[in-house]
């Protein structure tokens, strides 16, 4: 799945590209483990721009295939969807449980990434 072709592009995940796309990153991931269902097109947009104003585009977005969900939630141990994984250097680092809106998601990454906290000065409101 992906939304429009802006720099920050949210990237699809199956069983086959994990590793290469996630594990073996050069910078860090956030992994969006939902389904379809869980996240609207007008969440998307706005995730896409927060990352991209924020983050400069030094953070991937990817989401999991739904296929891929289950054996995912078995391998990381999840009990709920949907959940934010946060990645760097191939481990994981963080994680957030429930939809969160770009104020508590800017929130979560700031904890990693202190020095790109708030580089818009805007605040955000889903679609």
């Amino acid at each position: 799945m992906t939304a429009d072709q802006s720099s920050c592009r949210i990237e699809p995940i199956s069983n086959l590209n994990f590793d290469a796309q996630v594990l073996r990153a050069q910078q860090p991931v956030l992994l969006l483990c939902m389904t379809n269902q869980q996240m609207l097109t007008d969440q998307i947009n706005v995730l896409q721009q927060h990352i991209e104003n924020n983050y400069n585009s030094g953070i991937r977005v990817c989401m999991l295939e739904e296929d891929f969900i289950y054996a995912f939630k078995q391998m990381y141990h999840i009990a709920g969807l949907p959940i934010f994984l946060l990645f760097d250097k191939g481990k994981e680092i963080g994680r957030m449980l429930g939809m969160a809106d770009p104020g508590h998601l800017g929130a979560f990454l700031a904890r990693y990434f202190p020095e790109a906290e708030d580089i818009s000065g805007e605040g955000f409101a889903w679609g």
